[in-house]
């Protein structure tokens, strides 16, 4: 099996620049790449907070991690502010984000994420599987429309008629339960000049069920402005994105609270103070050499800002 390699782990690192004593937050635990990192960062007097919807990843960080200074909560990054006040923490120093399923996720069949087809599972794509709905019942009882508007607003999937068609017409005969059979029903929906080499034809398709699954659109315009709101003046914030919805939250936020004046224009007057938040510390893509040591990160970014 593959060894997860954290993405951009060594940049995330220096623009953070994290000082002993501090206190970290890490909204996405995951392998526990850069969780490692922090706690070495902050060392024995620091603390590191660490979040995750998926228990068994909070689980393996309990046994890999223990003795060190952590707190590990099953929770979503949606809920920051609610999680540090549940603490009694009212500002951290360094907040790190990298959303997403993690490679063990990935990997692993039964969670469903995967359209590999030498990786047919359940259609699930749950991150917290105590969430009663699956990405099965989404394909199987939403409405054509419905499903057109989850391909295109989640996947930006430009075909996104044909293929909600195409799975419309093959649940009447049976229930889609599987990854492979999604994958097969939208791989035969498209025409073969669409297969690209490099994405799989269901990518988008599978991207969209899952963003739409578990909400991670609003999950990180909300995380990310909890980030902000309870962050220390001169404490730092790490976003990497993955694919342009994700990307372009990121960007929006960041971009807001880096203005003057962050107030409608319909307001009449200004409420924020008029002074912006944040400032931009760095704006990168991927290295080439990363994406050859790593392919899974061809598409990340990393922007980090810092609270002023």
């Amino acid at each position: 099996m593959p060894v997860h390699q954290t993405v951009m782990l060594a940049e995330s690192m220096a623009c953070l620049a994290c000082q002993p004593g501090e206190l970290a937050l890490d909204c996405n635990l995951g392998a526990g790449g850069h969780t490692a990192a922090l706690l070495d960062a902050v060392g024995p007097t620091g603390h590191v907070i660490a979040l995750d919807l998926d228990e068994s990843a909070i689980e393996h960080a309990r046994e890999r991690f223990r003795g060190r200074p952590i707190t590990l909560i099953h929770d979503n990054f949606r809920r920051l502010r609610e999680i540090l006040d549940s603490l009694a923490i009212g500002e951290v120093d360094r907040v790190i984000f990298d959303p997403g399923p993690s490679l063990d996720q990935l990997l692993t069949p039964e969670r469903g994420f995967s359209f590999d087809p030498e990786r047919d599972g359940p259609l699930d794509m749950r991150y917290d599987r105590s969430n009663p709905m699956t990405a099965a019942e989404i394909v199987n009882r939403f409405s054509e429309d419905e499903l057109i508007r989850i391909l295109r607003d989640y996947g930006e999937e430009g075909r996104a008629r044909r293929i909600a068609r195409a799975i419309a017409r093959a649940r009447q005969s049976a229930p889609i339960l599987s990854t492979r059979q999604l994958a097969q029903i939208v791989s035969a929906a498209l025409p073969a000049a669409s297969h690209s080499t490099r994405l799989h034809p269901a990518s988008k398709c599978f991207l969209a069920l899952r963003s739409f699954l578990n909400m991670e659109t609003e999950a990180l315009r909300e995380g990310l402005t909890g980030a902000i709101s309870r962050t220390r003046v001169h404490g730092r914030i790490c976003a990497l994105g993955y694919h342009s919805l994700e990307i372009g939250v990121q960007k929006e936020i960041f971009r807001q609270y880096a203005q003057a004046c962050r107030c409608p224009p319909s307001s009449p007057r200004c409420h924020c103070e008029g002074r912006p938040l944040i400032k931009f510390i760095s704006r990168k893509p991927v290295s080439p050499e990363e994406v050859r040591r790593n392919p899974r990160s061809r598409s990340a970014w990393l922007r980090c800002v810092e609270r002023i």
